[in-house]
């Protein structure tokens, strides 16, 4: 979607851009890529006062900020219509269809997977 944005044409600058596709959780991530890959990762579940604990040490850390927010539900979110992808008609995939296209063919070692 960057590279269709930079290289849309009229021009575009100077102002803010809408993109959308699959908002999916850390555990369904993980969830597909036991599927696709067929093994067990690892999960280390954070609550939201560790999140917090960790931000608090790295207050200026911007990740640790972002994990918080999403983390609470205060994350954005905006009407697909008016997205860039969605006013171009550009497909965009979701995340099975990712995993399954990009993944499948990757091989894992034993200390990639979790009893």
């Amino acid at each position: 979607m960057t590279a269709e944005i930079l290289f849309a044409e009229p021009r575009i600058s100077n102002q803010v851009i809408h993109v959308a596709g699959d908002t999916v959780t850390y555990r369904k991530v993980a969830d597909t890529v036991d599927e696709v890959l067929g093994i067990k990762v690892r999960r280390d579940e954070w609550t939201v006062p560790d999140l917090i604990q960790q931000w608090e040490e790295k207050p200026q850390d911007a990740l640790r900020k972002y994990r918080v927010v999403f983390a609470q539900g205060r994350g954005v979110a905006w009407d697909i219509a008016g997205t860039f992808n969605a006013q171009r008609n550009i497909r965009v995939c979701g995340l099975d269809e990712w995993a399954r296209g990009n993944l499948s063919s990757m091989s894992v070692t034993a200390e990639n997977q979790v009893e």
